[in-house]
């Protein structure tokens, strides 16, 4: 039932708010609100409410100087029964309803980070990424690696390495000489050193948070990201330069970078004596992913490769200027600038930004993103103390299993983490562990785990929050679930109730039996293979006295499908029209595979049995049903419009 009503109610939810409508009314006032257009179940339904509702089109109205009076009476009493199927929702505790809130809040905890994301933090990362685009930032770090979740003594061990090494840069010993010395290695290479100069949108955002706050000349102090523990020294910040749209023609080494060189250098001289630059590429580049695209190699950013590649190519300054053959850290090069990217507008610039920022990982992370913002939102506070106990409890005393630890008396009762006006206290973090490495082979204590007890809080707390700080959302929500209730009341009321009302549909069947006839109908075997020869055993089989339904699976390759249709119009229906019962048509190609028809019965007209009109009598009846049943709603709530004063209204603005 859940996924049906789930794809039925977006349909339903919004069906009676996006009609189709030709023509708006002007800006409502606040005198609207007191003119009532309509009644259910003894409240007042105002022209503002119906015209708030109305105007929720998302094709668009195309004026808003008319009144289509004859639409927006329609509209009037398609609201005023939807208000009335509400209603009997209600009182038939259809809100209660386990299936139907357990689909809400699947649907809410979906929308809800993608709309924080969407509606607060996009604009916020977005000014971010255009504060930071100005400026590059020349970097070094130390890298020290550690598991995704580390332990205890894995943190602190990294943290005093890293504290270790900030005092002796401060004493005057070189940042990058203590990289060396303390970052972790990669298959003999160490994981930190000199990154050059970046700017916003190329590192993971904790890594470029730190480097921005951080002055020239100065050290951070240690932080974590997904890679491990780092800690970061500024070097430098410059204006950012202009994007350069390069291409290149590479040249392949052979050993002898000379020689290599020599060979560069004479292409060289055939675009200065104004050979094509296309053809040059494709005679001499070995970049054979870029020699369709005439040598193109993208949009660069300084400071985005090597050194001497950046240097060499940045200075070029004229699209269509050509370096001289040179000798990069990644081999022998001719590079040519195309283009250098400009603006129109500071709209365009935060549009290609907005692009950017979309394809970030720190965007792409919604709940992540969003629980820090809900965090904020619900004033929540961790008890440092208490969190720095336990810590240093489990780094204090190795080898003891964390379920065998001893706290003081009352240490479990105390605050751990507070959201929203709720308390969760050590005893609360303490139960969710139990739960949490029940998971887990082989339960070990992390920092992290108590970041993950704060997160599986606040997402407790998300919804309420959300919908305190935006109304839109929780307008969205009970939106939606009223589409939800309607649906299952409609589909209760209606839908289903005409299937098994079977006194209703065999009184519609008796009224018009004329109505409840087969046509002719045409009963057939369609045999498909890829040759013809396989389709041939077949026949050869049947011509036997084999039966066809005996035939389906016993040939490798063959296909039988059977049918029963009344229109043989299209093709390949119409070969069916020249059979006899028992013959087959010739074979022939369709959707790229062999095809016979085997016409196997011909079904003469006749009246229906009520079994056989069963399905089309529901269909016939639900609609009856379904004003049969708004008639009821009508008298059991009030339904009342009053048309007339829309006409009033419509008078007075015309």
């Amino acid at each position: 039932m859940e996924g049906r009503i789930f794809k039925a109610a977006i349909l339903l939810a919004f069906s009676f708010l996006t009609l189709t409508s030709c023509a708006l009314v002007k800006g409502t006032s606040d005198s609207d609100q007191s003119i009532t257009v309509g009644e259910v179940n003894g409240e007042t339904v105002s022209w503002q409410e119906l015209m708030r509702n109305y105007q929720r089109n998302p094709v668009g109205n195309e004026t808003e100087d008319a009144i289509d009076i004859e639409e927006l009476t329609g509209f009037l009493d398609l609201y005023l029964d939807y208000l009335a199927k509400l209603a009997a929702a209600r009182d038939a505790g259809y809100f209660e309803d386990e299936d139907i809130t357990s689909e809400l809040n699947q649907y809410e905890m979906q929308s809800v980070y993608p709309y924080w994301m969407e509606n607060k933090i996009k604009d916020e990362l977005l000014q971010e990424l255009y504060e930071r685009a100005f400026e590059q930032i020349h970097v070094s770090h130390i890298l020290i690696r550690v598991d995704q979740h580390p332990s205890p003594h894995d943190t602190l061990n990294a943290w005093n390495n890293l504290m270790e090494a900030r005092e002796r840069f401060l004493a005057g010993e070189d940042f990058d000489e203590l990289s060396l010395e303390y970052s972790s290695s990669d298959r003999g290479r160490s994981m930190g050193g000199d990154i050059g100069f970046f700017s916003a949108g190329r590192t993971v955002k904790e890594f470029e948070d730190v480097a921005y706050s951080t002055p020239v000349n100065d050290v951070s102090m240690p932080f974590m990201t997904q890679f491990g523990y780092h800690m970061l020294y500024v070097k430098e910040r410059r204006e950012r330069e202009p994007e350069k749209l390069f291409s290149h023609i590479y040249f392949a080494g052979d050993g002898d970078a000379e020689v290599t060189l020599n060979r560069a250098r004479e292409v060289e001289q055939q675009l200065i004596g104004g050979a094509s630059w296309a053809d040059m590429v494709r005679e001499h580049s070995a970049d054979q992913s870029s020699i369709q695209r005439d040598g193109q190699i993208g949009w660069i950013q300084q400071g985005q490769y090597a050194a001497i590649f950046d240097s060499t190519i940045m200075a070029l300054n004229q699209p269509g200027e050509i370096t001289s053959a040179f000798q990069s850290e990644y081999g022998v090069h001719l590079v040519k600038l195309d283009s250098i990217k400009t603006y129109q507008d500071d709209a365009q610039l935060r549009s290609e930004l907005e692009e950017t920022l979309r394809n970030l990982p720190r965007f792409r992370n919604t709940r992540g993103t969003a629980l820090q913002q809900v965090k904020a939102a619900g004033k929540a506070v961790f008890n440092t103390e208490a969190r720095a106990e336990i810590s240093n409890k489990v780094t204090g005393t190795p080898g003891v299993s964390f379920h065998n630890l001893e706290w003081e008396e009352g240490f479990k009762n105390k605050p751990f983490f507070s959201i929203d006006g709720t308390t969760y206290t050590v005893s609360d973090y303490f139960t969710w562990l139990e739960g949490r490495w029940e998971q887990e082979q082989t339960p070990i204590y992390r920092h992290s785990l108590a970041d993950e007890f704060a997160d599986a809080k606040t997402e407790a707390h998300v919804l309420d929050i959300t919908k305190r700080q935006f109304p839109e959302f929780a307008r969205l929500s009970t939106q939606y679930l009223d589409g939800l209730v309607v649906f299952k009341i409609t589909e209760d009321s209606v839908w289903n109730y005409a299937a098994i009302d079977t006194s209703s549909l065999q009184r519609l069947f008796e009224e018009d039996t004329d109505r409840y006839r087969f046509e002719r109908r045409y009963e057939f075997y369609r045999f498909s293979a890829a040759h013809d020869s396989t389709i041939n055993k077949g026949i050869t089989m049947f011509e036997s006295g084999v039966p066809v339904d005996s035939l389906i699976g016993q040939i490798q390759g063959l296909t039988i499908r059977r049918d029963l249709v009344t229109n043989l119009d299209e093709h390949p229906l119409t070969l069916l029209a020249d059979l006899g019962e028992g013959e087959y048509t010739e074979t022939y190609t369709y959707r790229a595979r062999r095809n016979l028809l085997l016409l196997q019965t011909i079904h003469e007209p006749r009246q229906m049995t009520f079994e056989e009109a069963y399905h089309r009598l529901v269909s016939d009846y639900q609609p009856i049903r379904e004003q049969e049943w708004l008639q009821a709603l009508r008298q059991r709530y009030s339904v009342k419009p009053y048309p007339e004063k829309l006409q009033e209204i419509a008078s007075e603005r015309l």
